[in-house]
């Protein structure tokens, strides 16, 4: 008959420090990993943010030009400033928001 030996708290011990050390590891690479991703992320948001104010003011003088009846749709989905509406004569009226204080709006040329 054979006897089942069970480990000594020693054993157990060492076992246990292995495996949060391995987890220690683990941990510090996700960590790293984290702020790699948060600094990247935030470098794009950055990017973006500088984007999107060009973006509004090359859209603001292409409506000035072509007025906004020419203006494609899709050109203010980017924006993240201008707004429609429809006026009370079923005129486009088109605002950006960091200027709606000064009330500058295009209507379209008649």
């Amino acid at each position: 008959m054979s006897v089942i030996q069970f480990p000594t708290t020693n054993k157990q011990i060492d076992t246990l420090e292995i495996r949060l050390t391995e987890m220690c590891d683990q941990l510090q690479d996700d960590y790293d990993k984290m702020y790699r991703y948060y600094e990247e992320l935030n470098a794009i948001e950055d990017r973006s943010a500088d984007n999107e104010d060009k973006y509004n003011d090359i859209l603001r003088a292409y409506i000035k030009l072509v007025g906004i009846e020419n203006c494609p749709v899709g050109f203010l989905e980017y924006s993240t400033k201008a707004r429609a509406t429809v006026g009370d004569e079923g005129e486009i009226i088109l605002f950006f928001e960091d200027t709606a204080s000064e009330k500058e709006q295009e209507k379209p040329n008649p």
